[in-house]
C-alpha cells in the first residue's frame, strides 16, 4: 500500500492540495487505485488488463525506493505477454505480508514475484502458494525451505569490486559497517566479497573493523529513525578512537551509508577528506547523491523474475530452485579519495 495524503505531506514536506493531485493523477494513468474498506491508496494496481482469468502478484517492500525501475522494468515484458499485474507494498512489516499474502490466496493469482522481509517470513503461508501449485519467483533472497527461483543482484562480485575500487585508490585500513553475526543472504554474500578482495589483495582481514551496528528500515532519506543514527555515531566513534584509525569504510547498503556519513561529520570528521565511505544499492538520489556506490539492476532483475514465473505457467510445474545473478555496475561519486 502507498502512504495516506497525510503521510505524503509530512514525509515530502509538501501541501495536501499537492499530495491529493500526484495521487490523482496516479489513478487517471491507472498506476495506483483505492480498495473499498481496505483504507489507504495502494500500489496494487492492475497495470495491464489483456486477460481477465488472472494476474501476477509483485510483492516488494516500499514501492518509492525501488519500485518505479521494477514497473518500469516489467512493463514492456508484461505487455508484450499479454499478463495482467498487481503491485503489493509490504512496508517493511512482516504483519502487513502476511496480510498480503493471505489476500493473494483468496485470489485468482496465476504466480507471484517476492521480495521477502525474512529467511523464513510467512513461510506456512508460502507453503501453501507452493501446494496450490502458484508459481513463485523470489527477488534478492530466497525464504528458506520453499523451492523456487531466485533472481539476485551479484552481491558478491559488487562488493568486491566495490573494495578492489578502495585499494587502487590507495586504501588498505578498509572497515565494514554495519557487521553482524545475523546477515541476511544477500548481506553475506557482500562480506565475503570485502573479505575476499582483501585477501587477493594481500591485506590481512582486521576484525576491529568490523562495526558492530543495525539499521533500523526507511521509507525515506528523510525519514531516517534517531536510533540508526544512533547505532552509527557509536561505530563512528569506535573509528574515532581506533589506534589505527582506517581510511575507509563500506557500507552494506546506501541507507547505511548516509548514517554513517552524518554520523562521522557529526563527530567533526570531514568526507572524504579524512574518511572515504561507500554503499551498495544505488537508490534514489536524495540518498545516495553523494556516496559512492555499487548500482543494482532492479529492472533487469524484475524481468528475469517474471520470466521465471511465465515460464512455469508455460510448462506447469514448478521450476526448482536456481539462482540467477544479474551484475552490477560501480557507481563512482565524491564519497572517496585517496589517503593522504
Amino acid at each position: 500500500m502507498l502512504p495516506s495524503e497525510q503521510e505524503l505531506c509530512e514525509r515530502h514536506g509538501v501541501s495536501r492540495i499537492t499530495a491529493k493531485h500526484a495521487l490523482d493523477l496516479l489513478r487517471e494513468k491507472g498506476l495506483v487505485k483505492r480498495i473499498r474498506r481496505r483504507g489507504t491508496v495502494v500500489a496494487a494496481q492492475d497495470l495491464f488488463v489483456r486477460q481477465t482469468r488472472g494476474f501476477v502478484a509483485v510483492v516488494f517492500p516500499h514501492f518509492e525506493n525501488c519500485g518505479n525501475r521494477i514497473y518500469h522494468g516489467l512493463r514492456e515484458l508484461a505487455e508484450r505477454e499479454r499478463v495482467s499485474l498487481s503491485f503489493f507494498d509490504t512496508e517493511r512489516s512482516p504483519e502487513k505480508e502476511r496480510e498480503i499474502l493471505s489476500f493473494l490466496l483468496t485470489q485468482n493469482v496465476l504466480g507471484m514475484i517476492l521480495m521477502p522481509l525474512g529467511r523464513v517470513s510467512n513461510i506456512d503461508l508460502l507453503s501453501q502458494f507452493s501446494l496450490h501449485k502458484i508459481p513463485l519467483a523470489f527477488l534478492d533472497f530466497a525464504v528458506s525451505g520453499i523451492r523456487a527461483p531466485l533472481v539476485t543482484s551479484d552481491n558478491f562480485g559488487g562488493m568486491y569490486a566495490l573494495t578492489q575500487y578502495l585499494i587502487r585508490r590507495g586504501h588498505r585500513k578498509i572497515a565494514y559497517y554495519p557487521y553482524s553475526d545475523a546477515f541476511l543472504p544477500t548481506e553475506a554474500e557482500r562480506f565475503r566479497g570485502y573479505c575476499a578482495a582483501l585477501i587477493d589483495s594481500g591485506i590481512a582481514i582486521v576484525p576491529e573493523y568490523f562495526l558492530a551496528g543495525s539499521l533500523s528500515p526507511v521509507r525515506s532519506a528523510g525519514d531516517v529513525i534517531s536510533a540508526d543514527f544512533q547505532s552509527a555515531k557509536r561505530a563512528a566513534d569506535v573509528i574515532f578512537h581506533a589506534a589505527q584509525r582506517p581510511t575507509a569504510v563500506v557500507c552494506v547498503n546506501d541507507v547505511s551509508a548516509h548514517c554513517f556519513a552524518a554520523a562521522v561529520e557529526a563527530r567533526g570528521l570531514s568526507v572524504p577528506r579524512d574518511l572515504s565511505v561507500t554503499g551498495f544499492d544505488n537508490l534514489s538520489a536524495s540518498i545516495s547523491e553523494n556516496i559512492t556506490t555499487v548500482g543494482q539492476n532492479f529492472g533487469e532483475i524484475a524481468r528475469n523474475a517474471l520470466t521465471a514465473v511465465l515460464r512455469q505457467l508455460e510448462k506447469g510445474v514448478p521450476a526448482g530452485d536456481y539462482v540467477v545473478r544479474v551484475p552490477t555496475v560501480l557507481v563512482e561519486r565524491s564519497s572517496v579519495r585517496s589517503p593522504e
